[in-house]
């Protein structure tokens, strides 16, 4: 829906455009394919995700991180999917709504790819170089999205739990973090955790840190708004 941040936020604060001719060869549901979702289709054949898509608009008054009517949902999406949606400049922060596309025949960066978004968090970085040097070398446009930033003693415990809150304290720069401090604090426990045994304990550390994520997409502070 050209949210800047995305169609689906929750999964990570960098994301890959592909060319909108990609969407015709790919089968699509709204919402998580592992939920196992019966609102299933294509581009052309529509009527159950679409149908499903709207019911939800109508219910809630908003969907795919959009506000809008029946009507305007309709030709915004029809837009879309013949064309590269316009990039708006407010974030999405879409979570847990929206359309999920299985792409058949693979993905090839050069032929399919658009437009590599990243956050800003990571400009001047080390991974801000590896980005931009992966969309020279495929031939992508480099973008950087509005990004957010969130007052680390300001994080809700109530969102993902008490120990995010901790932790959000424990990594925040001068009381201010963004996602460059989320992965560089992800890095550093993993490398602690390198030598360690207990696969368990490494997947917690990656659960508390995609929950302090999501508590950023959920309340962060976004320059544009």
């Amino acid at each position: 829906m050209g949210h800047p941040d995305g169609a689906a936020a929750r999964f990570g604060s960098c994301h890959l455009r592909l060319k909108p001719q990609v969407s015709h060869r790919a089968t699509l549901t709204y919402g998580d394919s592992h939920l196992g979702p019966s609102a299933v289709g294509t581009t052309t054949v529509s009527g159950q995700w679409l149908a499903a898509l709207l019911l939800a608009l109508h219910h809630r008054g908003r969907a795919l991180g959009v506000h809008a009517n029946v009507s305007e949902a309709l030709t915004r999406i029809n837009s879309n999917l013949s064309k590269t949606p316009p990039s708006y400049t407010a974030v999405g922060r879409v979570m847990d709504d929206y359309i999920e596309a299985q792409i058949h025949g693979g993905v090839d960066l050069r032929r399919d790819g658009l437009r590599l978004v990243g956050d800003p968090g990571f400009l001047g970085t080390e991974t801000g170089r590896w980005l931009e040097k992966t969309a020279q070398r495929y031939g992508l446009e480099m973008a950087w999205h509005p990004g957010y930033a969130l007052q680390a003693q300001q994080v809700p415990a109530r969102t993902r739990g008490f120990c995010i809150s901790v932790l959000a304290r424990a990594l925040g720069e001068n009381g201010e973090l963004t996602v460059k401090h989320i992965g560089s604090g992800l890095a550093a426990v993993m490398e602690g955790l390198a030598g360690e045994s207990d696969a368990d304990e490494m997947e917690r550390a990656l659960q508390r840190f995609k929950r302090l994520w999501h508590t950023m997409v959920i309340h962060g502070r976004s320059p544009v708004t």
